[in-house]
């Protein structure tokens, strides 16, 4: 196995760009696989069908199944702890080992608290929080073992409180603290537990916000615009990096500037 700071490069092909000829060689000479797992709730017939896309054209051009670069796609529901655990006892079997861990399943189920059901509060509070934990639980002792690795968790700007998402906003603080907390546990196991807080972001789901308050939240971004979905990768990416090795506990803000008190 190569330095793992090798991975970096191959990473960041493998999730931004599709990958070349020369991605698949190197993946294969360093022993990279790309692993996704994705919540079921989140993943429409669409998307599926780029997912099986990326790992046809993967093994296609790598012209062997049995060696690297693999690319895995799972779909299940995370927070179910019980398939969370057969998913990664598959991935270990496969894999042997994971380096890192991105925890970026997450719903909105948005209303104001008077009239939010208690169903809205469980189902965000599962998905979003019990989600993250429950796949920080399987990694985090082979992580523990192996001296090595890298969590990244998605928070949101909207931890620091946002109207309509008395649930989101309480799954996504619980997240950041639980980051702290976890860094604190792990540092001496030379692994880093850091969250991302993104600010708008183009996607699916902003797409769900009626477009006169779309119009109005963008005013509020300094740049006049909302991030793009390669932009936080690319912040998620530097915290995967070996160049962030001293980053550990922190809540790092991706949001052009909004709301960065």
């Amino acid at each position: 196995m190569a330095h793992r700071e090798e991975l970096y490069g191959v990473f960041k092909e493998a999730f931004l760009e599709r990958p070349s000829d020369e991605w698949l060689q190197k993946a294969k000479e360093i022993d990279f696989a790309a692993v996704k797992v994705t919540h079921f709730a989140d993943l429409s017939e669409d998307e599926q069908a780029i997912e099986n896309g990326f790992v046809e054209d993967v093994t296609f051009r790598s012209g062997n199944t049995d060696k690297m670069p693999r690319a895995l796609p799972y779909k299940l529901d995370v927070s179910d702890h019980e398939a969370v655990h057969e998913v990664f006892t598959k991935l270990y079997e496969e894999l042997d080992k994971i380096d890192i861990l991105v925890n970026n399943a997450g719903i909105n189920r948005d209303a104001m608290f008077h009239k939010m059901t208690y169903e809205q509060m469980r189902s965000v509070m599962e998905v979003n929080f019990f989600g993250m934990y429950n796949c920080c639980a399987e990694v985090i002792l082979p992580m523990r073992n192996q001296e090595y690795g890298r969590i990244i968790n998605i928070s949101s700007t909207s931890a620091q409180g946002n109207v309509g998402q008395a649930n989101y906003a309480a799954s996504k603080a619980a997240i950041n603290d639980f980051t702290k907390t976890l860094a604190l546990e792990s540092a001496r196991k030379n692994i880093t537990v850091n969250a991302v807080e993104p600010g708008f972001i183009d996607t699916d789901m902003l797409r769900t916000i009626p477009a006169e308050k779309l119009e109005g939240r963008l005013k509020t971004i300094p740049p006049q615009r909302f991030g793009t979905v390669e932009e936080l990768a690319n912040t998620v990416l530097f915290l995967a990096s070996g160049e962030a090795s001293w980053v550990n506990g922190h809540i790092l803000i991706a949001s052009g500037a909004t709301r960065v008190f």
